[in-house]
C-alpha cells in the first residue's frame, strides 16, 4: 500500500505492511516512572508515542516492538524503507531538499569506526553493536578481528559473511543478550553507531 499523507492513518498503513506487531510498554528507562498521565509529545506518530518524563525530563518512546519482531518482521532494513516512503508522502519539499543537499553531510566528516579503533584500541577482537550489514568494519587495520551483534537476521547474515573473511563472526540477537555469549575481556574495543535509538532498554 502507498504511504498515507495523514499522520492519523499511519498505524493502519503500517499494519498493512507488517501485519500485527507485538509491542512492549516502556517506563522511563532512567527513573522508572510510567508517565501514564503524561500527554504524548510532538514526535509521536500513530501508536508510537514519545513522552518527556515528568520525573526526570528524559524524552523517550513509551513502547516498541518486541525483540523477536525486530529480527525479521520489523527489521531495520524494512522499517527504514517504510520511513523513507512516509517522509516522501508527508514531507515532499523537505525530502527533495534533503536529498539535493546530501553533500552537506561531508563538510565536517566524522572519523570512521575503523579509524577510531586503530587510534584507541589494542589489536585483537573488536565488536560492533548493531553492526547492520557490517560495512563499518570493512577497513579495519591488520591485527583486528571483527565481531558483530545484530538483531536483524538478514543483516546479520550479510555481516557474518564479511567478518568471516577476517576470522570474525556475527551473533544474530539483541545486543545485550549477544554480549553475554562472550567471556569477559574478549574484546579490546566496542563501537556503536545509530544504535541506542533502536534499543528497548538503552540504559
Amino acid at each position: 500500500a502507498n504511504a498515507p499523507s495523514a499522520a492519523a492513518d499511519f498505524s493502519s498503513w503500517q499494519d498493512s505492511v507488517f501485519g500485527e506487531v507485538a509491542v512492549v510498554a516502556r517506563a522511563c528507562p532512567h527513573c522508572g516512572d510510567d508517565n501514564a498521565a503524561t500527554p504524548p509529545g510532538p514526535y509521536s506518530l500513530g501508536r508510537w508515542t514519545v513522552k518527556t518524563c515528568a520525573g526526570c525530563g528524559l524524552t523517550y518512546p513509551t513502547s516498541g516492538p518486541v525483540y523477536e519482531a525486530l529480527s525479521e518482521q520489523m527489521s531495520w532494513e524494512k522499517t527504514s524503507q517504510l520511513e523513507s516512503e512516509w517522509r516522501d508522502a508527508t514531507r515532499t519539499t523537505q525530502q527533495k531538499l534533503s536529498r539535493a543537499t546530501r553533500w552537506r553531510l561531508h563538510l565536517l566528516p566524522r572519523k570512521s569506526s575503523a579509524a577510531l579503533i586503530a587510534a584507541h584500541a589494542a589489536p585483537g577482537n573488536v565488536v560492533d553493536l548493531g553492526c547492520g550489514h557490517g560495512r563499518s568494519y570493512e577497513t579495519l587495520a591488520p591485527g583486528y578481528v571483527p565481531y558483530g551483534i545484530e538483531v536483524s537476521a538478514a543483516a546479520a547474515a550479510e555481516a557474518r559473511t564479511r567478518f568471516a573473511r577476517r576470522g570474525g563472526d556475527v551473533v544474530a540477537a539483541p545486543c545485550l543478550a549477544g554480549l553475554r555469549g562472550f567471556p569477559d575481556g574478549f574484546f579490546t574495543a566496542a563501537t556503536l553507531q545509530s544504535y541506542l535509538e533502536h534499543e528497548s532498554h538503552p540504559v
